[in-house]
């Protein structure tokens, strides 16, 4: 194995855990570096900091991980876990099977995850606006605009990339190059926090005292600092009319490739 499991008691192997944004990605991963007191890298791109691989472009880089970043990281004695928004395909698969890691990969209601970008959005513009490229691709009249107008922009910038994330995870697992451990936002996160205690213990093939530590990591709140923004379920219910008519149709196209009804509900 080229990123064997550390000699120390109860390691863990490394673990990516990827998600779109606003998925509960963040929370989860920076929960799972406290628990087994993991480092926060990157596979995208050498960098010394967790998340300056996205100021130096490494953010960009969603369908291949980075083999010297990957090996750097391999020989941390402690052990990492790396964090992105990273979509699937045969390369990426066949590079986790090659250093024997298994990704955790989130999931959320595509409403609520719009809305949510929305709320993201409006907070990070303001702190960013000399910078063009952290506005991702937004009209400079963004905030400008009403609620059903932003949500029209996010549908038309955003909606193309979920539609891959998914549809791309499913597919490489559907044809089983990844065994991956899947996250929902509603059914996991939001649920009595023993519930992913217990699927993250197993996971990783922690003894079971792991639970109780997962659950106390889980109920702490999460730092402002990792974009967490309000949690909860069902404020996509605010996206209607055209808005909504628009995600459906889309996600519909592809149903006789995947089953997308765990994000639609």
């Amino acid at each position: 194995r080229l990123c064997p499991r550390r000699r120390r008691q109860h390691a863990v192997a490394p673990h990516p855990v990827l998600g779109p944004p606003k998925s509960g990605s963040t929370f989860v991963s920076a929960m799972i570096a406290q628990v087994l007191k993991l480092r926060r890298s990157s596979i995208t791109l050498n960098s010394a900091m967790p998340y300056a691989h996205a100021l130096f472009g490494g953010a960009t880089n969603e369908q291949a991980i980075d083999e010297s970043a990957l090996l750097t990281n391999c020989l941390t004695p402690s052990g990492f876990i790396a964090h992105h928004h990273m979509i699937c395909s045969p390369l990426m698969a066949n590079q986790l099977k090659m250093y024997n890691i298994a990704p955790v990969l989130a999931s959320r209601n595509i409403f609520d995850s719009l809305v949510s970008y929305d709320e993201h959005f409006q907070k990070v513009i303001p702190r960013s606006s000399e910078n063009v490229m952290l506005r991702h691709g937004l009209p400079s009249d963004y905030l400008q605009r009403d609620f059903d107008d932003r949500i029209a922009v996010l549908i038309d910038l955003k909606l193309s990339w979920y539609l891959k994330y998914y549809l791309s995870w499913l597919t490489c697992e559907r044809e089983g190059y990844v065994t991956p451990l899947w996250i929902n936002y509603e059914d996991d996160i939001l649920a009595p926090k023993e519930f992913l205690a217990g699927r993250l213990r197993t996971f990783f093939g922690l003894p079971e005292e792991y639970v109780t530590t997962f659950a106390a990591a889980l109920s702490e709140e999460g730092d402002e600092i990792l974009n967490v923004n309000q949690g909860g379920s069902g404020r996509g219910a605010a996206i209607s009319g055209k808005n909504r008519e628009t995600i459906l149709d889309f996600f519909a196209r592809y149903r006789s490739e995947a089953d997308f009804s765990f994000i639609l509900k």
